[in-house]
C-alpha cells in the first residue's frame, strides 16, 4: 500500500505532537511523586489499620 508523501508528513507530525505530550505528562508526574517523596519526610510513620 503506497502512502503520498502529505500523509507521512501529517502522520508523522501527529505522531511526534502525541510524544510531545505524552513527555509533558510523564513530567508532571515525576515532579508530582517527587513533591510527594519529599512531603513524605515530614510526616509521621504510617500505622497500619486500626492502630490507635
Amino acid at each position: 500500500m503506497y502512502y503520498t508523501p502529505a500523509f507521512r508528513r501529517s502522520l508523522a507530525e501527529a505522531v511526534v505532537q502525541r510524544l510531545r505530550e505524552t513527555q509533558e505528562r510523564l513530567d508532571e508526574l515525576e515532579a508530582w511523586c517527587g513533591a510527594m517523596e519529599r512531603l513524605e519526610r515530614y510526616l509521621p510513620p504510617r500505622t497500619s489499620r486500626g492502630a490507635p
